[in-house]
């Protein structure tokens, strides 16, 4: 478990520095990488929060945790 919570973080930081380079190391070369990098190129922020979405996605999927969508009661 510490082993995942340290690479999230890490995987974090790296979407502050370089979000392109957090997005591929999340997804690889996909369509969300190629999103990551339009929004890196239009700004800094929207890169940043693309990539720390993608990484905190794939992490609550993982764990199973019901998340819910906009419009849904729970």
């Amino acid at each position: 478990m510490e082993d995942s919570l340290t690479k999230t973080i890490l995987k974090i930081i790296v979407a502050f520095l370089l979000p392109p380079a957090a997005a591929f190391w999340q997804v690889r070369v996909s369509l969300h990488f190629w999103i990551n990098i339009v929004l890196w190129l239009i700004g800094w922020l929207p890169g940043i929060a693309h990539a720390v979405w993608l990484i905190l996605r794939e992490k609550y999927q993982v764990l199973n945790v019901d998340v819910p969508r906009t419009g849904q009661q729970t």
